[in-house]
């Protein structure tokens, strides 16, 4: 019993050491192909296939160009806090995602630590952007023209940065910059203008939620933010934002 313990054992901390250590990086591009290695000069074709063959923990670039797919993240994907999954675009605003028919980007339920960074995404009849995990990181991504920009379903300790949200929405109801609710969530130094209905929405409820450092501007037909604090305000910090409404 003792020697099948130890064996036991050690399979774990292998599995847990193999997740550590090894994070590699791949490729994606529109000249790529299924039958490539997913390095650099000989890219994959798809990010779903990328995801799919290599699963999560490791970093996916996208090559510049137009995708017409959806970046659906599964809990196969998911990260660890030590090797987040990351899906970066290799030049910022490079790779667009402009899906006709779906969200451009969702990370769906039991998928934690995932980091989507220097994206446009455009041209969803939804959300742009849906987040159904925590610790989901979106950063340095280009948000238009989208039915709306980000959703956040009741999520933990995500952080929305250094992004460009615009022109999304046609809806005074849900046509917002961000909406949605949750707690530990961050957003800072974005640009936000010109979207149909508030600028950032949390709403019914956001605990322990920082917005610092953006710039809220011109949204069409709502105002600039609105949030419901659930329970003590003592560590929701609401600072240096310029919001200038639409009159």
């Amino acid at each position: 019993m003792k020697k099948m313990k130890i064996i036991s054992i050690y399979t774990s901390v292998f599995y847990l050491a193999m997740n550590l250590c090894f994070s590699e990086t791949f490729y994606v591009g529109n000249n790529g192909k299924k039958t490539n290695d997913g390095s650099k000069n000989y890219p994959w074709h798809s990010i779903n296939y990328a995801l799919s063959t290599k699963g999560g923990g490791n970093t996916i670039i996208v090559l510049p160009g137009l995708y017409t797919e959806q970046i659906y993240l599964s809990s196969d994907n998911s990260g660890s806090q030590k090797n987040p999954t990351v899906i970066k675009s290799y030049q910022k605003w490079g790779a667009t995602i402009n899906v006709a028919n779906k969200i451009g980007v969702v990370v769906d339920y039991n998928c934690p630590w995932i980091i989507i960074d220097g994206f446009k995404i455009t041209g969803s009849p939804d959300a742009g952007v849906l987040l159904r995990s925590d610790n989901i990181k979106i950063i340095n991504c280009w948000i238009s023209h989208n039915s709306s920009g980000f959703y956040i379903h009741n999520r933990i300790n995500c952080q929305i940065e250094n992004n460009l949200i615009e022109f999304n929405g046609s809806n005074i109801r849900s046509g917002h910059g961000i909406g949605g609710s949750g707690k530990n969530i961050s957003i800072k130094n974005n640009v936000i203008r010109h979207n149909s209905s508030y600028g950032i929405h949390l709403y019914p409820r956001a605990k322990q939620t920082e917005i610092i450092n953006n710039l809220i501007h011109h949204q069409i037909k709502g105002n600039g933010i609105l949030i419901t604090i659930d329970g003590s305000s003592e560590k929701t910090k609401i600072l240096n934002n310029t919001v200038i409404e639409k009159n």
